[in-house]
C-alpha cells in the first residue's frame, strides 16, 4: 500500500491532510486539496470519485467548495471501506447469472469447420430440386442414391454432367429436366441460441476493468444452465450504480464457434 492517498492530477494537498481515524474497528480517511478555481470543473468529481481508492478503502464521499474570495476550490474526500459509509452490501466480485434463450436463424445447409452439415439431420434435398440432363440419366438408380443420401451438393465430375442441385427451377438449363422436387423448400431453421448473462459488481473502477472479458474469446461461463456446446463472449461493458461499479458479460453458446476466428 502506498504511504498516503494519492494527490490527484492538477491539485494540491492541503496542510495537516489526510486525516485518518479508526471507529468500531473501521478504518477511514479524510483528504483535502484545492485547486485554482478557474481550473475546476464539476465533472472532476466525478472522475476523482471513479479513479481513487487506497488499499482497500474506496471514496465514500467527495464535495467541494470555493474560499471566500473564489480563488481557489477545496475540494474534500473521504474514504471508507466498501459496504459501509454510503455503499451498503457491495461485495467484490459475486456474480449473478440469468439465462436468456430467444433463438436465432441458422441456414438449413450450414456447414461445420471439418465440412459435415451443421444440422446432423439435413440432406440437400431438404431445399435442393434434382435435375437429370437426359432421360437416361432420370431413369437411371443413381437419381434415388444421391436424393437418399447426399448432404452436399458436391459431385463427382461424371455425375455432374448428369445431374445439377437446383434451389430455383428458373435456372433449369434448357433440356434438362427436374426429377425430384424439393421436399421442404425451406432455407433456415429457427436454432437455440442460448445466451447467459453474468453481472457482477466492484466497489471500485480498476477492479471492474481488470474483470472485464475481452470479446470474441471462448469462455464458459460458471453457470452454464445444463446447455452443452461452447460459449463465446459477445458483449462486456461496465456501468455506475451508485457507488459502484457494474461489469455485464454475455455468453453466446453455439455447437461449435470456429477455432480459427475464436480462441480460448
Amino acid at each position: 500500500m502506498q504511504t498516503l492517498p494519492p494527490v490527484p492530477e492538477g491539485f494540491t494537498r492541503t496542510n495537516e491532510y489526510p486525516k485518518f481515524s479508526r471507529t468500531d474497528g473501521a478504518t477511514s480517511i479524510t483528504d483535502k486539496f484545492f485547486i485554482h478555481f478557474s481550473d475546476f470543473e464539476f465533472e472532476m468529481i466525478e472522475q476523482l470519485e471513479a479513479s481513487l481508492y487506497y488499499g482497500d478503502l474506496v471514496v465514500s464521499d467527495i464535495s467541494a467548495e470555493p474560499d471566500v474570495a473564489q480563488n481557489m476550490m477545496f475540494v474534500t474526500i473521504k474514504y471508507g471501506s466498501p459496504g459501509s459509509s454510503g455503499l451498503p452490501n457491495a461485495t467484490d466480485g459475486q456474480t449473478e447469472w440469468t439465462l436468456d434463450d430467444s433463438g436465432m436463424e441458422v441456414p438449413i445447409d450450414k456447414k461445420k469447420k471439418d465440412g459435415t452439415p451443421y444440422f446432423e439431420n439435413y440432406y440437400v434435398r431438404h431445399n435442393y430440386s434434382l435435375a437429370a440432363a437426359s432421360a437416361e440419366a432420370a431413369g437411371s438408380s443413381e437419381v434415388d442414391t444421391l436424393w437418399n443420401n447426399k448432404k452436399t451438393i458436391d459431385l463427382s465430375y461424371e455425375n455432374s454432367l448428369k445431374y445439377k442441385w437446383l434451389k430455383d427451377a428458373d435456372s433449369l438449363p434448357e433440356g434438362w429436366t427436374i426429377v425430384k422436387e424439393k421436399t421442404k423448400g425451406i432455407e433456415s431453421v429457427l436454432q437455440p441460441s442460448a445466451v447467459v448473462v453474468g453481472t457482477a459488481k466492484y466497489t471500485s473502477y480498476n477492479s471492474a476493468v481488470a474483470n472485464r472479458k475481452p470479446i470474441g474469446k471462448k469462455v464458459t461461463p460458471a453457470k452454464t444452465f445444463g446447455i452443452t456446446g461452447e460459449w463465446l463472449v459477445v458483449s462486456s461493458s461496465i456501468s455506475k450504480d451508485g457507488r459502484r461499479w457494474v461489469v455485464t458479460t454475455r455468453y453466446q453458446n453455439a455447437p461449435e464457434w470456429d477455432s480459427d476466428y475464436y480462441s480460448t
